[in-house]
């Protein structure tokens, strides 16, 4: 009897869940050097965190550099795969494959295509490197949510970053799907030359930006768990500015009600 009453804990223990082995959201910052050497995935994190949502996430990535010594208001993760000089054609060709099955990542957000655009590579090129990604995403994870920023304006070359920037929404229009949804942030309206330090990186109010045009949509994400009803409605949002009119990097919610519980 001992035994039979020995055996049945024993399967109790072993078809308990374990609360601290629990999967959580892995998400990866991907990036040149906007998302290697800049202080918005901080700013990022400690937002998510007031609204009580990183218990179930985590940042991943190869590298946990913090090369700015950003300070975040609690403890935060460090991980992401940004890369400084790197391009979108590069690291779709040579990196990404590598770094999604180490990191095994459920969640995407990346911009990328400034250095695309500083070593003069066409924008079929680069669109064509985006879709390679994304293909590549999806192999990796069926259910990847995707998230593309529209890049910030670049000193020198903003014609370059505009025509890119035109080519985004159609294209992530084109390949959006409810398996694997694509969200466009829009990191371009209302950044001015005044939100970067060397017309290239953002400075302190360029990150808060960046982070406020993140947030709400990570948020959901993070609140929906992949579900991928209203992306596209949210794509269209950001891209024509609805969910920040005024163009100040917060989040200012839209006419939609659904889109206000996100306004923390």
């Amino acid at each position: 009897m001992l035994e039979t009453l020995s055996g049945i804990l024993g399967l109790l223990r072993l078809s308990t869940p374990d609360v601290d082995s629990q999967v959580k959201l892995r998400i990866m910052p991907l990036g040149d050097s906007i998302t290697a050497f800049t202080c918005w995935r901080t700013l990022l994190w400690d937002t998510l965190r007031d609204a009580h949502a990183t218990g179930g996430i985590e940042f991943v990535g190869s590298t946990d550099s913090n090369t700015e010594a950003c300070v975040s208001t609690g403890v935060w993760d460090h991980h992401h795969e940004g890369h400084g000089g790197f391009t979108a054609v590069d690291i779709a060709a040579n990196n990404l494959v590598g770094w999604l099955a180490a990191a095994k990542p459920d969640v995407v957000m990346f911009m990328l295509g400034t250095n695309d655009i500083t070593h003069r590579h066409n924008m079929s090129v680069i669109i064509d490197a985006y879709t390679e990604m994304v293909g590549q995403m999806r192999d990796s994870n069926e259910g990847m949510r995707i998230i593309v920023d529209l890049l910030i304006p670049l000193s020198g070359n903003n014609a370059g970053v505009v025509a890119l920037n035109e080519l985004i929404l159609p294209w992530a229009k084109a390949l959006n799907s409810t398996d694997s949804p694509i969200y466009i942030a829009d990191m371009n309206t209302g950044f001015a030359d005044s939100d970067e330090r060397d017309g290239i990186h953002p400075n302190a109010e360029g990150d808060r930006k960046i982070s406020g045009r993140l947030y709400p949509i990570l948020l959901q994400i993070i609140k929906q768990n992949g579900e991928a009803s209203n992306a596209l409605e949210y794509l269209a949002g950001y891209i024509n500015g609805v969910l920040d009119e005024d163009g100040d990097g917060d989040f200012d919610g839209g006419e939609d009600e659904d889109e206000d519980e996100y306004d923390d």
